[in-house]
Order: C-alpha cells, then sequence, then structure tokens
C-alpha cells in the first residue's frame, strides 16, 4: 500500500510540503548506511526518510526537543513523548532512534560502524558545526539534505512597542552551501521549496580539514542584509489559541510569519 505523506502533516506536526517528504524518501532509498538527522522537530522528516530506506538500516535523529514551536506541546520529556507517539504511530518505532541533546553532546555518543548514508540538517542553522561533526562521516554519494535555504531571505518581525526580530538562518545556509559548493564538497542536485537537495562527491573519500577562518568570513556576511518587516498584531491576535489549540496557532503563525524576501 502506497504511503500518505501527507499524513506526515496532519498528524505528526510536519512543517514541510508533502513534495518534499516525498523526495526525503526517495533519497533515503539510496543511503548506503543509516541515515543521520539533526533536528527532528516532531518527526516528520525521519519517519519518511525510514519508509524509505531499506529495512537493515536505521534513522538516527537529534533534538533539544525544547524553544520554538515545542514549547507549544510542553517539556522535553512531553515532546519526546509525542515523537516516539508519531514513531509507534507510522509503525516506525524500530527503524528510528531518538537522540536528545544539542548536535555537539550527542555526536561523540553516536555510532557508524559503516558510516553515515544520509544527512537531514533542519535545526539552527549552523550548518558549518554539522559539517565539521559529521561531514567526514559521510560515506562519497551520500545525500545530503539542509532546510531553510534561501540565497536573500532576510526575515524582519516588528513588535508593537518597536523592537525587531531579524532572522538570517535561510540566508546563512545559502551562503554555506555555497561555500561547500565551490570547495567541490557538496554537488547540488535540486531545490523544493525551501529544502536543498545535495550529494557528497564520489571522490571526496579522504577527511576534510575545515577552516574555520573561512566560517568566520561566512558570519560576517550577515552584517549588512536588507528586508522587510511587518507587524505582529496579528500574531498577537492567536496567542488565545496557544493552550487551547497549538496546532491550530503553530499553523497560522507559520502563515502569518514574514515571508521570504
Amino acid at each position: 500500500m502506497q504511503f500518505n505523506f501527507e499524513k506526515l502533516i496532519t498528524s505528526a506536526n510536519g512543517m514541510l510540503p508533502t513534495s518534499v517528504y516525498i523526495a526525503i524518501s526517495e533519497a533515503a532509498a539510496n543511503a548506503k548506511a543509516d541515515v543521520l538527522e539533526v533536528g527532528t522537530a516532531h518527526g516528520a522528516s525521519a519517519i519518511a526518510a525510514a519508509k524509505g530506506l531499506s529495512e537493515h538500516l536505521l534513522v538516527k535523529t537529534i533534538d533539544r526537543l525544547q524553544g520554538g514551536s515545542r514549547e507549544l506541546y510542553g517539556d522535553i520529556k512531553q515532546n519526546a513523548a509525542m515523537v516516539n507517539a508519531n514513531f509507534i504511530e507510522f509503525g516506525v518505532e524500530d527503524r528510528i532512534q531518538l537522540f536528545i541533546g544539542s548536535s555537539e553532546e550527542v555526536a561523540p555518543t553516536l555510532k557508524f560502524d559503516n558510516g553515515i548514508g544520509m544527512l537531514i540538517l533542519d535545526a539552527d542553522g549552523a550548518i558549518d558545526r554539522d559539517f565539521r561533526l559529521y561531514y567526514n562521516l559521510l560515506k562519497p554519494g551520500a545525500p545530503i539534505v539542509i532546510d531553510d535555504y534561501h540565497a536573500s531571505s532576510v526575515n524582519v518581525m516588528r513588535s508593537l512597542n518597536g523592537h525587531c526580530v531579524i532572522d538570517q538562518k535561510h540566508r546563512l545556509t545559502a551562503l554555506f552551501i555555497d561555500y561547500f559548493e565551490a570547495k567541490g564538497l557538496l554537488i547540488r542536485d535540486k531545490v523544493i521549496k525551501e529544502t536543498y537537495f545535495g550529494v557528497k562527491p564520489e571522490n571526496k573519500n579522504v577527511d576534510v580539514t575545515f577552516d574555520l577562518d573561512d566560517f568566520i568570513l561566512i558570519y560576517r556576511q550577515l552584517t549588512f542584509g536588507k528586508g522587510k518587516s511587518r507587524p505582529t498584531f496579528i500574531l498577537k491576535g492567536l496567542e488565545g489559541l496557544k493552550s487551547a489549540a497549538p496546532k491550530i496557532y503553530f499553523t497560522l503563525k507559520k502563515i502569518f510569519r514574514p515571508r521570504n524576501l
């Protein structure tokens, strides 16, 4: 029976388009070793990967399970229970291992006897950190999926009291992807909406030493950015839904957030 990827959005709080989950599953079908994901959320991408992955392989997924949208669903323990319940609902509880903590905290505890067969990054935008931690463990030819990719995106949210929140995560992701492509460490396959699909080149079979000075120069490019601000009164009016109907609240919050520019 064909898997219903739309259910990942309705039942696992998936925030990506159905087409992206399908592409993740298809990419996982080409993985030659276990999959590593940084940024579990409530498990939608991990489930999609597990559905495409060979039966003898696992998805290992990392998340702090706190902050951001997760606060709408409770504390770390409550979020972990929800994630594991989603794995059970989709019948992949034996195919996915959840590791709670930051990427740097969890990395030393992970074991990949045969290397990493696919890497999925959808966390805090620290692509440099995760490439330093995991790139040399990736098998040549392994798929690499990176979310929140938009070359010219600067999100500016202006609150009613005059303060602004500036989000350059999409732009930072694009800058790092451009850098890794230029260095020959990453080959672009396609981009679906705001999710990048690439592969580690087949000829990259020796360890890479990353230049931290280059990373600093990339971060310095965030000094200046352009973006449009929009008032937050719409979101303020939704606050009453946060506790009563968190799924509806978070969906509407995503709809009314600043658009990528």
